[in-house]
């Protein structure tokens, strides 16, 4: 069946907290499927054999493997990123002040 059958069909997305149209869970990432749209929409529709019938092996490899970091991990590298940046922009400052 078409994609666009299944766009207008609303579930409960529980990274969202609200109901999300279908076509927005083989967006969401980026233009890329969420990770969480076959535990969404498995009892809707037989969600498996859409995937299987519309997607390559590897846009379902790319969408479905976890990512390298975790959400805790990814936030706390770009908080030091950004400590390591400020810190790099206060020396020139600091330099100046002293001569």
């Amino acid at each position: 069946m078409d994609a666009a059958n299944y766009d207008s069909l609303a579930t409960y997305c529980p990274q969202l907290g609200g109901e999300v149209p279908f076509h927005y869970c083989r967006a969401a990432a980026n233009g890329t499927l969420c990770r969480k749209i076959i535990i969404c929409w498995e009892f809707r529709f037989e969600i498996a054999r859409f995937l299987e019938d519309h997607y390559t092996p590897e846009e379902l490899k790319q969408a479905f493997t976890p990512p390298a970091l975790t959400r805790l991990q990814t936030i706390l590298d770009c908080a030091v990123r950004a400590k390591t940046a400020r810190d790099k922009d206060d020396e020139p400052v600091k330099s100046r002040k002293s001569r």
